[in-house]
């Protein structure tokens, strides 16, 4: 039970209405009922106000209506704000795997005093880990990992051989950090000749990667993730690829071998990226998109396949379907 008062001094809100009022838990507007806090960030959701039992609602001050019985929470970014109130109610909590000792770790690695390490991890030969990290079971660490400080690996991430995880970083379940990249030289029998893989992957700081998501090592050099990068489950990061700091990529995406990504971008889930392109910083990528040329313009925004400029792209739908019209007509006339 968190009084209204608190919340809004962990937000940073202003209280409209009854700042002593005892919260129970943050709910979906859909499903709250009273004694309990839920936000409003998009006006689509404002009809949902008239059937709403919440008893406060954490919200910008345009969507404020005083004539409605609840208390109100007024910030800049209410979706932000929210996931703070979420975590007040229900902090995240590290595990306890102090009692654990069926692990293998080799005598060369040097692992910090605080790292909790669950049953089944292997951690090989020279690799560190800094202080505050967990690994949770069934976690392959391999030889000459480097690996920050508070980094959460999830059971059955694995991290192959020279890997580089900065601090802050957090590492889904399955997810294959340094996995061997997809390059094969066709030789003179037809047969497809593997190319080898000797680089490594760097994930900076802050970097989160979903679970089931694969990241290719370098074929010489590095496949590097900037600092602040949202990775979500199932994407697959090719050979040698830079993404930029502070880019968020949706799931089922796939960025072929050599690209660079900029800074910022938001690319949707199921996009596929072809090799060697750039883009740009504040670039944006719809779902579903197939990008094959760099974009190199800051702040585009690319749809459809293969990917155009989004204003473009509606030109030709309606163009499409002007023809498609235009040809209907014609032939009803014959």
């Amino acid at each position: 039970m968190i009084s209204v008062q608190t919340i809004a001094e962990k937000v940073g809100a202003q209280v409209i209405g009854d700042s002593q009022q005892i919260i129970s838990r943050p709910n979906r507007i859909e499903f709250a009922q009273e004694g309990e806090i839920s936000f409003i960030q998009h006006a689509k959701y404002l009809p949902l106000l008239s059937e709403c039992k919440a008893s406060a609602i954490l919200t910008t001050s345009q969507f404020v209506d005083t004539k409605l019985p609840f208390t109100w929470l007024v910030v800049d970014n209410s979706y932000f704000a929210f996931a703070a109130v979420i975590d007040l109610f229900l902090p995240s909590q590290k595990p306890d795997f102090s009692h654990h000792t069926l692990f293998f770790i080799e005598k060369s690695a040097k692992i910090a005093s605080q790292v909790q390490i669950g049953h089944g991890t292997y951690i090989g030969k020279e690799t560190k880990i800094g202080e505050e990290s967990v690994i949770y079971p069934q976690v392959y660490i391999g030889n000459h990992v480097q690996i920050g400080s508070n980094v959460m690996i999830y059971p059955g991430a694995k991290i192959m051989d020279n890997s580089i995880i900065g601090n802050d970083c957090i590492i889904h379940a399955g997810a294959v950090i340094g996995s061997d990249g997809f390059g094969f030289v066709v030789g003179s029998d037809g047969v497809h000749q593997k190319i080898p893989h000797k680089g490594n992957v760097i994930l900076e700081d802050h970097v989160e990667i979903g679970a089931n998501t694969c990241i290719d090592r370098a074929v010489l050099g590095s496949t590097i993730i900037k600092s602040g990068v949202k990775l979500d489950n199932l994407i697959q990061i090719g050979h040698n690829v830079q993404i930029g700091a502070n880019t968020v990529i949706a799931a089922q995406t796939g960025v072929a071998g050599s690209c660079q990504i900029g800074e910022n971008n938001q690319i949707g889930g199921q996009v596929g990226i072809a090799p060697h392109l750039l883009t740009a910083k504040d670039v944006k990528i719809n779902g579903q998109s197939g990008l094959t040329k760099s974009v190199l313009t800051e702040g585009a925004t690319m749809t459809g396949t293969p990917a155009q400029l989004y204003m473009e792209y509606n030109r030709s739908q309606v163009l499409r379907k002007k023809i498609e019209a235009d040809f209907i007509q014609k032939k009803n006339k014959e």
